[in-house]
């Protein structure tokens, strides 16, 4: 995006711009590797869900042993063992004579106390590693209801930080500013596929006619009557499609229609690259390019003859992964190649070659199955956690999955679940307000991907190199001051005037006394009012005051004044 010029003012001031360079921070950074989470929290690019870069599967997976309860489970038999040995020991016996505090009793109590301590770790630590684990990840969980519920709005305070003046860039001249795992949804219009069934009974006396929709994998929704009886929206998921999250909808405005309609929609994790800017103190986003996110075993097979299932192992973690052609490292495009030596931030990933195939130590499978391990920039690779795409899944197939809205027999209010009753719009539901709102929906779950890291027990380390932010420029609108110099002519003019002026006074008045000098001052016309109404005295008028006063020349200390 092009970067805002601050407002310009031709005549006194102008407005320039300081450019600050100060940790603007824009959520996610594109090249976040690693931007995964975890099972319990399915965040994306962040969180678990798009987790960029995956890491050691297995060590991931098992890594928590039950080292602690199977030592403890010894130790109780151990306990137990030595209960009954020591009462055996003194079967049909007399007492022991033992040093004072020290019975038989106080053995055997403490054998037993060993044993419930050993076994209540047992029975504590295994229920509660199953049944505590969290299955949802709240934030992402709270995205889908207000994606389906509500418009998202303005997402700059969730999605940038740091970028006081309102106006900061990210890249120059519009180019890509960074990366990130989201979602991404397509809602394609199906009502051709409905069509009209009319069924013939046995008896070949009556005509059943029911409406039928084909949809993937030959599979068929059908449903009784032209009307349909109080049904006008009816949305469920196949069971088939793992690429993608796909939900139907069959829908009509009122019960009273005929005119059904269908709609495909779909969510999947995309990569996505966008050009961005915050101008005035609002974030703008372009997409410029998006890259679907694929389920790993659809690309890569396993090798014809290998004795290890390879993808499976990786697929175990991970659902979907791929590796981009490039990726933005300090908003410039740098491209992605895979080589055969592993280094520093490199991450080992799968690609499509005609090379052998790599199996196990011993040797190479041929012919080739497609691919080839490669080393990968961390940043290049993009995995999407299994576990929390369940998730995900798992909570649109509540709100989704065989769900009807129904109106009562007279056209009474609308029955059913709340998601859908928003998406009918009180009748005004049309294919494209059912892509708004997945639109709205896809939004909402990429912000939570975006603002969720990675999970504190991530196994790949992020490089110092990788951040989690994309950092911008932050430009500051600053007042200059503008001199328009010609009009300094004009005071500087009066005022060598007036110096001249006076030059010239001093010099016609030289050899005057100085209390013989009169000098008049025009002060007195600034602090007292001028009666210009007033008529001019005239030499009658003088005369006439002549005659009236009288004055004599007297000598005094100031010199000859005239005394009235």
């Amino acid at each position: 995006m092009e970067q805002s010029e601050p407002s310009a003012r031709p005549l006194l001031s102008a407005r320039g711009n300081e450019e600050r360079t100060n940790q603007v921070e824009l959520l996610p950074m594109s090249n976040t590797a690693q931007k995964s989470i975890d099972a319990e929290s399915v965040k994306s690019t962040h969180s678990g869900l798009n987790s960029k870069n995956g890491g050691n599967v297995s060590k991931h997976m098992w890594g928590q042993s039950w080292t602690l309860e199977t030592l403890s489970l010894v130790v109780s038999i151990l306990g137990l063992a030595g209960l009954i040995a020591t009462l055996l020991a003194h079967q049909s016996k007399p007492l022991p004579q033992w040093p004072q505090l020290v019975t038989i009793n106080s053995i055997i109590s403490l054998f037993s106390l060993l044993m419930r301590t050993c076994v209540g770790v047992v029975l504590t630590e295994g229920p509660s590693s199953q049944s505590n684990v969290p299955t949802e990840f709240a934030p992402m969980s709270a995205a889908v209801n207000v994606g389906l519920l509500q418009t998202t709005g303005d997402l700059t305070n969730l999605l940038s930080s740091g970028c006081s003046s309102g106006n900061c860039t990210f890249s120059d001249n519009g180019n890509a500013s960074f990366s990130t795992l989201a979602f991404t949804h397509s809602c394609v219009d199906i009502t051709s596929n409905i069509r009209i069934v009319n069924e013939t009974q046995n008896s070949g006396n009556s005509t059943t006619t029911y409406l039928a929709l084909d949809y993937e994998y030959n599979q068929t929704m059908e449903w009784m009557g032209e009307t349909g009886g109080e049904g006008v929206l009816r949305s469920w998921v196949p069971s088939t499609d793992l690429e993608s999250y796909v939900v139907y909808f069959l829908f009509r405005s009122s019960q009273y229609t005929t005119d059904w309609r269908a709609a495909n929609c779909s969510l999947f994790p995309t990569v996505n690259t966008y050009a961005a800017a915050i101008k005035d103190a609002k974030l703008e986003e372009r997409e410029l390019d998006l890259v679907h996110v694929k389920p790993i075993l659809s690309q890569f097979p396993d090798p014809p003859n290998s004795d290890y299932n390879l993808t499976s192992s990786i697929a175990v973690g991970w659902s979907h992964g791929i590796t981009t052609d490039y990726t933005i490292r300090n908003g410039k495009r740098e491209a992605c190649e895979g080589s055969d030596s592993d280094g520093p931030g490199m991450f080992s990933f799968m690609q499509h070659s005609d090379d052998a195939t790599y199996v196990n130590g011993t040797g190479f499978t041929q012919p080739s199955a497609g691919w080839k391990w490669s080393y990968f920039p961390m940043d290049c690779v993009w995995l999407v956690n299994r576990f929390a795409y369940l998730t995900i899944t798992e909570s649109l197939d509540t709100i989704f999955d065989k769900k009807n809205l129904t109106t009562g027999y007279h056209g009474g209010s609308i029955s059913g679940p709340v998601h859908l009753q928003v998406l009918f719009e009180g009748g005004n539901i049309t294919v494209s307000t059912i892509d708004k709102r997945m639109s709205n929906l896809a939004t909402a779950m990429t912000s939570i991907v975006r603002t969720n890291p990675d999970p504190p027990d991530y196994p790949v380390k992020r490089p110092d190199w990788m951040p989690y932010n994309a950092e911008g420029e932050m430009w500051v609108n600053t007042t200059c001051v503008y001199v328009r110099w010609p009009w300094i002519t004009f005071p500087a003019a009066e005022i060598l005037l007036s110096g001249i002026f006076l030059i010239l006074v001093a010099i016609d008045s030289r050899g005057i006394e100085p209390d013989r000098l009169w000098k008049s001052s025009f002060l007195a016309a600034l602090f007292c009012e001028v009666e210009v109404d007033k008529q001019l005295v005239g030499k009658k008028e003088m005369e006439e005051m002549a005659k009236s006063t009288s004055v004599s020349l007297a000598v005094t200390s100031q010199g000859l004044r005239l005394i009235r």
